[in-house]
């Protein structure tokens, strides 16, 4: 008699991640592929644009602050094409603002993810580990990515310093 596994089958996407923080993109490559998913990556505006079109991924993953052309530009052009508009597109963010919120949904993003979100790993860690303590492939996959995310938060950390007004201004 096969023996049945109790994990669930996560389907495979197809995700673009676009981020021109190399450690940012390392985290997010690792833990999706971890899960099994097939990734591609690009490191500013342009290429995300040219990629999102190229590949037509499941889900784009998107930082918002780019080089060559920001985020909310980025979820513009790829809704702007038939193709792009069955594309789901994520914001990941450091910025933290009701109005980066509204402005990235604006330009065509499904979900907006803040680094806040990304930084609670630890927790979501505990949690999976008391609904699956048998998992242990799992539980080490889940230590790989809070090591990425560790450096991700200090990406957003120092995203946070640069968005926030000087000092005299406050």
């Amino acid at each position: 008699m096969a023996r049945r596994s109790s994990q669930a089958v996560t389907p495979r996407r197809r995700i673009l991640v676009v981020e021109d923080n190399r450690d940012a993109r390392d985290m997010l490559r690792t833990l999706l592929q971890t899960a099994g998913h097939e990734v591609h990556e690009a490191s500013d505006g342009r290429q995300g644009v040219d990629a999102a079109l190229r590949l037509r991924p499941d889900v784009a993953l998107i930082d918002l602050g780019l080089p060559e052309m920001d985020g909310y530009e980025v979820a513009r052009q790829i809704r702007a094409v038939d193709e792009g508009r069955r594309i789901m597109l994520v914001a990941v963010t450091g910025y933290g603002s009701p109005e980066d919120r509204e402005r990235s949904l604006m330009a065509g993003n499904d979900v907006v993810l803040f680094c806040s979100h990304i930084e609670r790993v630890p927790d979501i860690q505990r949690f999976v580990r008391e609904k699956a303590k048998s998992d242990r492939a799992f539980a080490a996959r889940l230590d790989e990515a809070a090591v990425r995310a560790e450096t991700y938060r200090g990406h957003c950390e120092r995203l946070r310093r640069e968005a926030a007004p000087p000092a005299s201004l406050r």
